[in-house]
This record gives structure tokens, C-alpha cells and sequence, in this order.
């Protein structure tokens, strides 16, 4: 199944450097990227919302209550989007955990989840038409709390609710990081 990642590589300036001298190990500038996407990804999912500042599509009501019953809850307390059970988040903002990609090598990085669902909430996806097999059907709780048995499910839609990407003020912090990264390594190279 897909992921959620997003990749970064520097070639024009690499050309440059091998043109001037020795290779450029782009790894410090690389782990200040990461945690540049880290902040970034944290505060789409605490806002509840895309890279590029639109509001994700919120619950739909009857997972909204099931999810009440489900847990003790304080009175006035709201369910996160996409945070039900951290997964998700922490597989993007932590590092080694389970579902987290983040490969950093001297000309790229690589960063985000590789949780089989996160590809499904970042890009949105439509799950056909579903039929149990032989004496076997679906069943859940429905909003009344009884349980409820279906020999089919129909198509179901889970709305993009993107919390990985580079909007344009990521991509300008992203931009002066590298910029500084260049000079020093510049200067380094010149002072030698």
C-alpha cells in the first residue's frame, strides 16, 4: 500500500560542489529539515488541517458518538481528527517508532509514515462495495448501542485530510536552512 512521505534532494547544488571540490554530506542540513517538517506536521494535526491551511473534514457524527461511548470522557472534551489513537501523528513527529520513515543519506531525505493507513487519510479513498463470505457478516455497534449485523457494506469514502506537505512558508524556512547550510559550507571551502 501506499505511504505518506515526502522526499527531499539537492542535485543542481551538488553538481557545483563536486564541479568545485570534494562532495557535500547534505546530512546537518538535513536533520534541520526534518525537524522544520516535524513542527510543521505537529501543528497540521493540532489545528486540524491541511499544509496549506484548509480545515480538515470533520467527523461524521455517528463515529463522532460511538467514539464517546467507546472511553470515560471528560465533560466538553473533543476528539481530535485523525488522533484517535496517536499512530498516525506519532509515526510523523516521532522518530523510531512504529510507521515511522525518516532514511537520511548525504544527497537526500526521505520523511513520514509508512502506516498502511496513512496514505488512505492523506489522499482520500473510496473502499468498494463489500459482501461477507459464506455464513460470516459484518458487525459493529450502532448509534443506539446495539450491535448490528450486515451480510454487506456499502461504498465508503474517507475524505483527504493531508497532514504531510510543504506549504510556502515551510518552503521558504526550508529554502533560508539550505541557503545558510550552502554559505557556511561555502566559506568553509574558501577559508581551507
Amino acid at each position: 500500500m501506499a505511504s505518506a512521505q515526502s522526499s527531499v534532494t539537492i542535485d543542481n547544488l551538488s553538481r557545483y560542489f563536486d564541479a568545485v571540490g570534494t562532495p557535500v554530506d547534505y546530512k546537518p542540513c538535513f536533520k534541520g529539515i526534518r525537524l522544520l517538517l516535524i513542527a510543521a506536521t505537529k501543528k497540521n494535526f493540532d489545528e486540524e488541517r491541511s499544509p496549506d491551511g484548509v480545515a480538515w473534514a470533520p467527523l461524521k457524527h455517528k463515529r463522532q458518538r460511538r467514539r464517546d461511548r467507546r472511553r470515560s470522557r471528560p465533560p466538553g472534551s473533543v476528539d481530535k481528527i485523525l488522533s484517535d489513537s496517536g499512530m498516525l501523528r506519532s509515526s510523523n513527529t516521532a522518530v523510531n517508532v512504529e510507521g515511522n520513515v525518516n532514511v537520511e543519506t548525504a544527497m537526500s531525505l526521505e520523511w513520514g509514515s509508512n502506516l498502511e493507513y496513512a496514505a488512505v487519510h492523506q489522499f482520500g479513498h473510496t473502499f468498494p462495495p463489500m459482501k461477507a463470505k459464506g455464513k460470516k457478516s459484518f458487525s459493529w455497534i450502532g448509534d443506539d448501542g446495539k450491535r448490528i449485523f450486515r451480510k454487506s457494506i456499502g461504498k465508503r469514502v474517507v475524505p483527504a485530510r493531508p497532514f504531510i506537505g510543504i506549504n510556502d512558508e515551510l518552503a521558504d524556512d526550508i529554502s533560508d536552512l539550505v541557503a545558510d547550510f550552502v554559505v557556511d559550507e561555502l566559506v568553509k571551502r574558501l577559508t581551507a
